[in-house]
């Protein structure tokens, strides 16, 4: 029995981590993308801009403004993706936890003796 129950608690384990791993690479592929479109249109085709690191970016008068009505645009599109995986993220460690503690009792209860 408690070899079982070892098992299946290692196994919900694996299955949060695997959640939890998919979620950030979710999460890091959204920011990328995020940040290609910032850049995109706040930068449109400027050439000196490509070579110009993101701190020089921002103190540059040309493009600090553009930079930051870009930001708040695409911060908001972006959003509801943040919030979607968080929220899938969350369900899904919620009923890995739930399946695997009735799976935990089930097992126990079956290998408890009969008391009459």
């Amino acid at each position: 029995m408690h070899i079982k129950a070892f098992l299946v608690v290692v196994l919900c384990g694996c299955m949060m981590l695997a959640v939890n791993a998919t979620a950030r690479a979710t999460g890091n592929f959204l920011r990328a993308q995020a940040a290609l479109a910032i850049s995109e249109r706040a930068l449109g085709d400027y050439a000196e801009a490509a070579k110009l690191s993101l701190s020089e970016l921002l103190e540059d008068s040309r493009f600090s403004a553009p930079l930051a009505a870009a930001n708040r645009a695409v911060s908001t599109e972006y959003r509801w993706y943040f919030h979607a995986v968080l929220a899938a993220q969350t369900l899904l460690l919620l009923l890995i936890a739930l399946l695997c503690s009735r799976w935990v009792v089930s097992i126990a209860r079956r290998q408890m003796p009969a008391t009459n």
